[in-house]
């Protein structure tokens, strides 16, 4: 389930998923639909170094994810970012370079911080970054075309190389949110 076909086009969806939720299956199903990708791999971060640490352990988050993604056939859950080193998306998106080439998918509200990252033009180089846009997003600077989506589609080496906005309607759900209603009961 988690090995990827070789050269495949893989929308890399990472992040703390503290916790996952119906939003990153829905950004995931809708990258599928609507993105030139023929998998998405879900990368729960054993240490983000951007925000607080996680409340729950890696290895429960990486289950969770797993049981998020059951039903979803081209989802899958890597293993890419164990805790214990501080491992860099420049890092696992050179590793996966290997095998697939991949798109970095991020959230609107991690784009905001995307400058702050460890070798953030490294990253640009090495995949195109799509934001998944958010109701409340700051506005698009790069929206992506739909023609861009068309002929991404017939020629997915040729990829746009940089930040693309994309508005997929994700629901309104955060972890974030998630988290906080936890603690108010």
């Amino acid at each position: 389930m988690n090995a990827l076909r070789r050269r495949e086009t893989v929308a890399v969806l990472g992040g703390a998923f503290d916790p996952v939720h119906c939003g990153h299956i829905h950004l995931a199903r809708r990258a599928l639909r609507e993105l030139p990708v023929n998998a998405v791999r879900l990368i729960p971060n054993g240490e983000p170094p951007h925000r607080p640490p996680p409340l729950l352990d890696w290895r429960k988050r990486c289950a969770l994810c797993r049981i998020a993604a059951a039903g979803e056939k081209a989802v899958t859950v890597g293993e890419d970012e164990p805790p214990g080193k501080r491992r860099r998306t420049v890092a696992t998106l050179r590793k996966l370079r290997r095998r697939a080439r991949p798109v970095l998918l991020l959230g609107a509200d991690a784009f905001r911080g995307f400058r702050k990252w460890k070798e953030w033009r490294a990253l640009l180089r090495l995949a195109p970054v799509v934001v998944a846009r958010r109701k409340g997003s700051p506005p698009a600077r790069r929206a992506v075309p739909p023609q861009w989506i068309a002929k991404a589609r017939a020629r997915p080496k040729k990829l746009w190389r940089g930040a693309l906005f994309w508005n997929p309607r994700a629901p309104e759900i955060s972890s974030t949110q998630l988290r906080n209603s936890g603690k108010k009961r």
